[in-house]
């Protein structure tokens, strides 16, 4: 990928001042199409419609009664698009829970942050 290309991102998270942080960093710096959404059948109302590049998920979004819901939601987002389009995220260390749902979810190395 050419470091100028234009990425089209989706960004879910239930917290409004997140999804502002990305917005500003991504869009308004970075110049990449950036939507953001809160809920996560509005997310997968936008995958179904829309062909994003990357799509960044918190895996602590509610969905489906569990707390780490943002996972179910990620592997629906990957099932659509493909699980190499999904990024996980969290402001807390989740990655045993991921490793425990999911091995095919990866967290990056410490050497790749």
């Amino acid at each position: 990928m050419k470091r100028r290309e234009r990425l089209s991102l989706l960004i879910v998270d239930d917290q409004d001042e997140v999804l502002e942080v990305y917005h500003d960093v991504l869009q308004t710096e970075l110049k990449h199409q950036v939507d953001c959404v809160t809920m996560p059948a509005e997310a997968l109302r936008h995958v179904r419609n829309t062909l994003f590049d990357i799509v960044i998920v918190d895996a602590k979004n509610s969905y489906k009664g569990a707390p780490l819901g943002g996972l179910i939601l990620a592997d629906e987002i990957g099932a659509i698009l493909g699980k190499g389009s999904v990024l996980l995220m969290s402001q807390y260390n989740v990655r045993e829970e991921v490793r425990h749902f999911n091995p095919e979810f990866r967290a990056p190395n410490k050497s790749q942050v």
